[in-house]
Parts: structure tokens; sequence; C-alpha cells
């Protein structure tokens, strides 16, 4: 098919200055001589320009969080023009036995993953024996081959930082939360000024950098949004070490009816701290089987979005009781009992989402620890 040979540029532009200057001759002002050159059509196309311009900039600057993480997903090294010492700031772990120490190796893999600048803290036992150098010979003497392993993994491919630690135990409750306050030695980390406290019984989606570019505080933490009460939870903590801090958390350790990590953290700081957004900071596996998701979207009036859930959210946590933990095999019969039921439907996103939650664990885990499950 032939195409009709296209005007010359020239002879078009040439043909409509000279019969506007016919119907307007030029006052010999710059401005005008522009509008003489480009003509009504290229005024009115600029103008369409800026003003679309305008409504983007408008736009952008409405945007909800989890829309501009999409736009902006990297937290700036300079804020108002003064340079961000990330060497300052930390992702913390504390483990207290090995059931738990590649849940924060996989901790610590995910960040590394995802970019994040802050540094990166795993507080152990101080009797574990940890060998400085990596060869072969040096794991092979240590006391147990495979914790070892992980540990080295997580210092030396995603540069974590290891620090012994004497672990703190409590007198009541269940043995697993009997060690819950050794997490609060992070307040005892004083070559920081901020730390990001995250428990290992979750999926870090990416990081969460921006956390520590927030106003200074003691604490700042996320509500328990599933509770009745108001309450805070400690699955996730940003805090800022000092030794008064320290003393006051490890005074109330000591205590026979101080409860644990949570309930000391809640009756310290519960009318004083920070109180971060559960969204997109600290998301249950469990709200992806609630049939109510009113607490979780702070709002009778939004309307359920499961991918958008999903999409913002930045932190997971497993808490699906009473199925066990993801690192636990569970029968067909626990996951038929626990998966979201999807309304009476055989099928839903919601249930997809939630059981993919479970085989992304298992995934990561055997590539990482070796194995799907303890």
């Amino acid at each position: 098919m032939c195409v009709p040979a296209r005007p010359s540029v020239s002879w078009t532009r040439t043909t409509r200055i000279s019969r506007w200057s016919r119907r307007f001759p030029s006052p010999g002002w710059p401005v005008c001589s522009w509008i003489l050159e480009v003509g009504v059509s290229g005024v009115f196309l600029l103008g369409t320009a800026l003003i679309l311009v305008l409504f983007l900039v408008v736009y952008l600057t409405a945007l909800s969080p989890s829309l501009l993480k999409l736009i902006v997903p990297h937290v700036p090294l300079h804020i108002n023009n003064i340079r961000v010492n990330w060497t300052h700031s930390a992702y913390i772990q504390s483990i207290t036995n090995q059931n738990y120490l590649c849940n924060s190796v996989m901790i610590m893999e995910a960040l590394h993953r995802a970019g994040a600048k802050a540094d990166r803290i795993m507080m152990y036992p101080d009797h574990w024996h940890i060998p400085k150098a990596s060869d072969s010979r040096a794991v092979e003497e240590t006391q147990d081959l495979q914790r070892t392993e992980w540990m080295l993994r997580a210092r030396d491919e995603y540069k974590a930082k290891l620090v012994p630690i004497r672990v703190l135990s409590g007198t009541q409750g269940d043995p697993t939360w009997r060690d819950s306050f050794t997490k609060l030695i992070a307040f005892n980390q004083t070559q920081y000024k901020r730390l990001l406290s995250l428990d290992s019984d979750a999926t870090v989606m990416t990081h969460m950098d921006e956390l520590f570019l927030t106003p200074s505080s003691p604490v700042a933490m996320p509500r328990a949004y599933w509770l009745d009460q108001s309450f805070l939870s400690s699955q996730v903590v940003l805090l800022t070490p000092s030794q008064f801090d320290f003393q006051r958390v490890q005074a109330l350790t000591h205590q026979s009816d101080s409860g644990f990590d949570m309930d000391i953290l809640n009756t310290l700081y519960k009318d004083s701290c920070i109180v971060l957004p559960h969204r997109p900071y600290n998301a249950l596996s469990a709200e992806f089987r609630f049939v109510n998701h009113t607490r979780y979207l702070g709002s009778e009036d939004e309307v359920w979005n499961v991918t958008n859930a999903l999409a913002e959210a930045k932190y997971t946590h497993s808490s699906d009781c009473p199925k066990r933990k993801p690192w636990l095999r569970a029968s067909e019969g626990e996951v038929r009992s626990t998966q979201p039921d999807c309304g009476g439907n055989e099928a839903c996103e919601e249930r997809k989402i939630w059981l993919e939650l479970y085989l992304d664990f298992s995934r990561r885990r055997e590539r990482i620890c070796g194995q799907k499950y303890d």
C-alpha cells in the first residue's frame, strides 16, 4: 500500500507563520514574536502540557503510602541535604535457642535480598561457639555443625553482625515464651541510635528502612489491631537504645507479675510511644482467614481487597492458631480445618494467598537452611 508523501515541515511551518503574520503583524516584542513563531496550536499544546504536569504533581502528592512505595521504592541517602548514616541503625534479631535460629537467618536473608541499607544484628546465646574463620576445619571443630553453618551464613552471606548475649528467661508460662524477655536486651545495644526488632516467626516482604527516619522516641510500636482492648504489639518494635530504658525494662523482668515482653513494653510505653501503622508493618497471616476486616482496614467504609492487602504488606506475622507455625509440618486435616473457607466456595483468592504464604516459607527455609521443617 502506498503512503502519501508527507508535506515538509518547513513548508507547513512557513505557511502557518506567514498566514498568522499577515493577520497579526509582530509588534517586535520577544514573547509576541515567539507566539507568532509557534502559532495558536503551539500555544494551546503548551498550555495543555502545563496543566497535565500540574495535575500529575497534585495527584502524586495525594497518593496513598502503599502506592507511593511503588513510585518511590528507594529510601533516600540524603534528607534535607543531610546525609543519612545507616550504620547508626540496624534490624535486630534475638535468638534464644536453635529452634528459632533458622527463622532469624531467613529474616536476615530477606533484608539482604531487599537491599536494606541499615545494619543487621543477630543476638545469640553467649555459650554458643562461633568460629571467627569460615574454613571447613574451624566449622567442623564446633559443637553443633548445623547451628554453626547457619550462623556463618547469616554473617558472611547476609552481612549480619553477631552479638553474644546472656539469655533472659522468665519463670512463668509456656517454655516458648519464657525467653521472650531476651529481645529487650536490644535496649542495651547502645552502639546504635535506632534498632528495629522483628519477631522471627514472620515473613519480611521488603525492607522497612524508612522507619529509621521517624522522629526520635524511646519506643515506636504498632497496635495489636486484632485484639478487643487497646494494646501495642511487640512483633515490630522500633526503639532507641539507652541505659536508662534498659534498666527500666530489666527491672520489670524480675517481677513475677510482669507478664511477657509485650506486657512490659505496654506497661512502660503504652501512653507515650509513637504508634506505627499496622498497615503495612504488622499484618497477620490470619487476616486472610478473617471474615470481617474492619479492624485491619480501620474503617467500615473501606472495601476489603485481598490483592491490595498483600501488595501493601511489608511484614506478615505467622499467626493461625491452632495451626502450627510454618516451620512445623501440619497434617492435611489441620490445614483444611484452618484455611480460609471461601464462603462455602471451592476456591478463593484469600485461600490461594494464605496457602502460598506457607508454601513460600517452606521453600525459602529449604533453600536457606536445607530443610523445610524441623
